[in-house]
């Protein structure tokens, strides 16, 4: 399958994702707390982490971590995933003020996104390349088996 390919295939289930997180918000499922609302969000944060890479190879780098971050902070697709999700997030969790949602929502964001591209640079220098992509549908799994279990 070709790159311009899987980027259509990419932009028609982002268009889909960004629908559901406007339903999402417009009809406000309210929850309690932080890590119930981020948890099924961190699921379309890892699977961004995961295809934007592959479909701009060319901007991202072998063994520059911070590099990659910025490039990923810069990217379109990830700005309007992190916009949305922090409607998402400001609107729908109750008890807390939305710039306390939002300050965890940033922190959250940007500590995740460095674990991530410091495994996937941790697993490219020592692994094959195809392992990190194992490892992250096996974090989903876990998160989406968490989500099952306490909430």
């Amino acid at each position: 399958m070709k790159r311009e390919d899987l980027s259509k295939i990419f932009i028609a289930l982002y268009a889909v994702l960004l629908a559901l997180y406007v339903i999402v918000i417009v009809f406000a499922f309210e929850k309690e707390h932080f890590t119930e609302a981020f948890l099924m969000d961190s699921v379309v944060f890892i699977s961004l982490h995961l295809v934007i890479p592959f479909i701009y190879p060319e901007k991202y780098k072998e063994g520059k971590v911070l590099a990659n971050v910025v490039q990923l902070l810069k990217n379109p697709f990830f700005i309007g995933y992190f916009v949305l999700s922090s409607v998402y997030l400001c609107k729908n969790i109750i008890g807390y003020q939305w710039y306390e949602v939002l300050l965890a929502h940033i922190v959250t964001v940007l500590v995740v996104l460095l674990v991530l591209e410091a495994l996937r640079q941790y697993i490219a220098k020592h692994y094959k390349k195809e392992y990190y992509i194992t490892i992250c549908y096996f974090i989903l799994f876990l998160i989406i088996l968490a989500k099952l279990i306490w909430f």
